[in-house]
């Protein structure tokens, strides 16, 4: 089982922010503390960073410069790498009011 541990961090949690360090195993958080001493895991410093759940976004309409009313595979492709990108673990596409065929064509 593979453990990361992420050295520092600013935690945002529970609308409030601590320094601290968290420790992962099989991608699952199993401990959160002041400081954490393990061996045989990759170390990510987060000193000065901040470090939080990933983000939802319940309306986007596309990103990095694609647009899901394009109806293309790369275009949903292109936007949803952007998001990942800047921390979004789940998105909601949003379509525009437009025509019937356009509607259809997007989803």
């Amino acid at each position: 089982m593979k453990k990361i541990l992420i050295k520092g961090g600013i935690i945002l949690s529970g609308g409030e922010q601590r320094e601290a360090d968290i420790l992962l195993e099989g991608g699952k958080i199993v401990a959160i503390e002041a400081a954490i001493v393990t061996e045989d895991c990759k170390v990510i410093d987060a000193t000065g960073q901040y470090v939080s759940a990933g983000f939802i976004d319940l309306h986007t309409h596309g990103g990095g410069g694609a647009d899901f009313m394009d109806g293309r595979v790369e275009d949903y492709a292109t936007a949803l790498a952007t998001h990942a990108k800047h921390g979004t673990t789940l998105l909601y596409p949003t379509t525009l009011s437009s025509t019937t065929e356009s509607l259809h064509e997007a989803v």
